[in-house]
């Protein structure tokens, strides 16, 4: 970018460019709402540790950048999902695909998902909003979701959609004792959709689940090692 500027109205900015755009962008971009635009110079990376999350009316965290992210140590007691990884520059503007996240070595009681809120499909829940998904180019990459205690009322743990380069390893998922089963419309623990070399291994699954472990559907190259 050669120059940035604001419009009068201060709603509207001005970008020029040293080089030309290639073809492909300039297409996309006489389609009107086709194109998003980050800026990546003033994006921030998220460290979020040693926290606790509560009475939540959605989900405990709900973070957007493509810049590292990590969360780690956490306590999680919120209604909605523990962690939505989102994505939505179709709508809300929201920055775009994350690159790199690890969640790791949380706990996430039975509190957590027990509110159908919009994107809480897992307890941690990969959601961006893509049209058109397709699983040769996935929208997030590389996250990681390893050491982290899930103790669930038999209900869904992970939901990951359009991912590049997931891994969900060395988890312990319980069933909880002190919470009934309430949400009936579900079928597994782990469901992935339109993903893209997925790696889930190493897992402990304690207790009598009524779920089946993992669902993939439309995705390719899924390790199973559970």
């Amino acid at each position: 970018v050669a120059s940035y500027s604001l419009d009068a109205d201060g709603n509207t900015f001005v970008l020029r460019f040293a080089d030309a755009l290639p073809g492909e962008i300039l297409s996309a971009a006489a389609a009107p709402n086709a194109l998003a635009v980050d800026n990546l110079t003033h994006t921030a990376a998220f460290d979020c540790t040693k926290n606790r999350f509560g009475s939540c009316r959605a989900r405990g965290i709900l973070v957007s950048t493509p810049k590292p992210v990590r969360i780690t140590d956490n306590y999680f007691a919120s209604s909605g999902c523990a962690v939505l990884v989102a994505g939505d520059s179709n709508y809300w503007y929201e920055p775009g695909e994350w690159h790199e996240v690890e969640i790791a070595r949380n706990g996430c009681t039975d509190v957590c998902r027990t509110s159908m809120y919009q994107f809480c499909d897992g307890i941690i829940s990969v959601c961006p909003v893509v049209p058109e998904p397709d699983a040769k180019t996935p929208f997030h990459k590389n996250i990681r979701i390893h050491d982290n205690i899930f103790d669930t009322a038999d209900t869904p743990v992970l939901y990951a959609f359009s991912t590049l380069g997931l891994t969900f390893t060395g988890n312990r998922i319980y069933r909880s004792p002190a919470a009934d089963k309430w949400q009936n419309g579900a079928s597994h623990l782990i469901n992935l959709a339109a993903c893209n070399s997925v790696c889930i291994s190493d897992n402990s699954f304690i207790g009598d689940f009524t779920l089946e472990k993992v669902r993939a559907e439309n995705c390719l190259n899924v390790i199973l090692d559970d």
